[in-house]
């Protein structure tokens, strides 16, 4: 199979002295792909007592390194603490698990 120039992407280049010498092209670089959103951590969540929903709120103190999770119907509470890394869900867990083994 015999393939052109044009096919390997060469082409000549010629210099001051008329001589013509084989180059190599360049490739196209592409795009980089898009990059992938995250799905978004819910921040309002369902009462475990009072079975409202998006009624219960997470509030940090960073600097106390305490996390608090208030009803807004029933005002039931649970405080926590937290690190750095806690999100509002880990909070709402925590308060989850902690109902599950008081009623064990």
């Amino acid at each position: 199979m015999v393939t052109s120039s044009a096919q390997l992407g060469l082409f000549y280049l010629s210099d001051d002295s008329g001589g013509r010498h084989l180059a190599m092209g360049k490739r196209k670089s592409s795009k980089p792909p898009p990059k992938k959103q995250r799905a978004k951590l819910d921040t309002t969540f369902s009462c475990p007592f009072c079975n409202s929903s998006k009624s219960v709120s997470i509030s940090f103190d960073r600097d106390m390194g305490r996390a608090t999770a208030k009803c807004s119907q029933c005002a039931q509470k649970y405080e926590s603490r937290c690190t750095p890394l806690t999100d509002a869900v880990d909070v709402y867990h925590d308060w989850l698990d902690s109902c599950e083994e008081a009623n064990k």
